[in-house]
């Protein structure tokens, strides 16, 4: 960003600052407190051993963080938050450290440092930057923009190439901004966001190819309309033109597609791709009853720097109903969709798919409830041109998925055990259809437990019980899991000290074989000191044997101390003397 850029961008927070200090009642402002501090802090380290594999962590793990929020005169703002810690076990040093803030002050908002903001949901959706941004909504007006990095290229090449793949070359930079009217449930929107690839901070070696910078233009609107208390109708469109090679040459703008929409603001080369993603639909929902109609459609070309992932080439129509009867004690909901892919028809194959789900929960007036869910993905992939095998023509797939859990509580109360049981199971299955492959893509996996707990009379004093089955045939190839869990979580000193304590044992076996098992305790000690004051100590011990030769055992540990700014109120009796 320019230093004229900044320059405006300072003016502008000033004079909206000024004109906000001039708007309030100053008799108020002297009577409030002059900073009050609110949020927390913790500091961690973590301890690591194993043995019988690899080390997935860092021997010795230290971290930090922490979210506040300093209010001046109980009406500007300033949260903060950061990170820093250690991951991986190859390195002496953190690897991420976050520093952030986002001052606020009635309508106004300044981001600064390690941030989140979005825009829309094909433009900038929540992708963290480093950088500054602002957002201004007096009235029904709706300002925001940013300027930052959105990702670090690498710094140094290692040693493995397998790691050097795949990370990023080039700093990424993105600049952006959203202008509309309206709230949150009714407002229009004007979106634009630009992003590019700079800086890079590696020589690449001279043997290997050399990846190009890119850049990305990401035009959109974003609509949304609430007609009464229950109905709302939105919708959300946004172009887009993606250079993979900023270094190409331009494409001649009367034979590129879709230079209508991006030829003022984009270059188009011969590495860019274009597209539209559009998302829309309305509903109405009362108490008792929702109704809702929702499409999606990402065209192969669409892509946004802002965004960590998207999925392209595709479009979506569903439709959701959802009611209750019996006063309410039965909720029953469903949808039912059409989807499909090869939306330019320029794929070899065409993917349709039927979704479909239905839940039901009924509550009892004994205390107990039933929830039951169906779900039905139906997967068709058809060649767009004739080919010769015939049996290649039809790829389809179905995945079905089955649930249902049941719980049940006793009545509880003072000097009074209360007991809760709950039942779980669920069953899904994939069944693959296309002649030449069937059966090697057949997928069902079963799981079910049942749970116990039981709170003693002295409300001080929690046992809890369990036991698991599940079940993975894939490939004519069953593997079957069967194991149970014992805990006990006990509130000492006034319930300032809390310990807990779960072990878990699971036995393995492949196609009625056995093959070992594993072995899971943890523990965990709470103490809070007073009300700023709270440290906690945890711990795991984890054993897992096979008869392949896959065993290990692992350990961990943890210690953290946390720091808490409560709330300060106004002193109500001061208050009325004053008066």
């Amino acid at each position: 960003m320019t230093p004229t850029r900044y320059t405006c961008l300072l003016g502008l927070l000033l004079l909206c600052l000024t004109a906000s200090l001039r708007a309030q009642d100053l008799e108020s402002i002297a009577q409030a407190k002059p900073i009050v501090v609110t949020g927390g802090l913790r500091f961690g380290t973590q301890f690591y051993n194993v043995t019988g594999i690899e080390e997935r962590a860092a021997p010795l793990q230290l971290s930090a963080s922490g979210r506040i929020n300093i209010a001046i005169l109980e009406e500007f703002n300033i949260p903060i938050s950061f990170a820093i810690g250690r991951q991986r076990p190859n390195l002496n040093f953190p690897i991420y450290r976050q520093f952030g803030l986002s001052p606020r002050y009635k309508w106004l908002t300044v981001h600064a440092g390690y941030r989140n903001m979005r825009l829309s949901n094909f433009t900038l959706n929540n992708h963290t930057f480093l950088g500054g941004g602002v957002e201004l909504n007096p009235g029904k007006l709706r300002v925001a923009g940013m300027y930052g990095r959105l990702r670090q290229g690498l710094r140094e090449v290692t040693e493995d190439i397998d790691l050097f793949f795949g990370q990023p070359l080039y700093n990424r930079y993105a600049w952006g901004g959203r202008v509309g009217w309206g709230d949150a449930t009714s407002h229009f929107d004007v979106i634009y966001f630009r992003a590019e690839d700079r800086d890079q901070n590696v020589l690449f070696p001279d043997s290997l190819a050399r990846p190009a910078p890119a850049e990305n233009l990401v035009l959109g609107i974003d609509w949304r309309q609430r007609i009464g208390q229950n109905f709302t109708i939105y919708g959300e469109a946004a172009a887009s033109g993606y250079n993979r090679n900023q270094n190409s040459e331009a494409f001649p703008l009367e034979e590129y597609r879709g230079s209508q929409i991006l030829d003022y603001l984009f270059t188009p080369k011969f590495s860019t791709q274009s597209g539209l993603a559009i998302k829309g639909g309305a509903s109405y929902a009362t108490r008792a009853f929702n109704l809702g109609l929702d499409y999606e459609r990402i065209d192969p070309g669409f892509e946004s720097m802002g965004t960590y992932f998207l999925n392209g080439d595709w479009e979506n129509i569903r439709g959701s109903l959802g009611f209750g009867l019996f006063q309410q004690r039965l909720r029953l909901q469903g949808s039912l969709g059409v989807q499909r892919n090869n939306l330019y028809e320029q794929r070899a194959e065409t993917s349709r798919r039927t979704i479909g789900s239905l839940f039901a929960t009924l509550a009892g007036r004994e205390r107990w409830s039933l929830g039951v869910n169906y779900s039905n993905f139906n997967q068709d992939h058809r060649p767009s041109a004739l080919v010769i095998f015939n049996d290649t023509l039809r790829i389809a797939s179905t995945t079905e998925n089955y649930g249902a859990n049941w719980t049940l509580s006793g009545k509880g109360g003072p000097n009074r055990a209360l007991g809760t049981f709950v039942a779980t199971i669920n069953l899904q299955r994939t069944n693959n259809d296309n002649p030449l492959s069937e059966g090697f893509d057949d997928l069902r996996t079963l799981f079910s437990s049942l749970n116990y707990s039981l709170r003693l009379a002295n409300q001080t004093s929690t046992l809890t019980t369990a036991i698991n089955y599940s079940e993975v045939d894939v490939a004519d190839r069953l593997t079957t899991g069967y194991g149970g869990t014992l805990g006990w979580r006990q509130q000492l000193a006034n319930k300032k000290i809390q310990v807990a304590i779960t072990n878990t044992y699971n036995r393995n076996s492949v196609d009625g074989t056995p093959d070992g098992f594993s072995n899971a305790l943890r523990g965990n000690l709470t103490w809070q000191a007073s009300k700023l004051h709270a440290f906690d100590f945890g711990f795991s011990w984890l054993e897992r044997t096979s008869s392949a030769g896959f065993s290990f055992t692992e350990q961990r540990g943890t210690l953290s101390y946390g720091l808490s700014f409560p709330v300060k109120r106004k002193d109500k009796a001061a208050d009325a003397a004053n008066q």
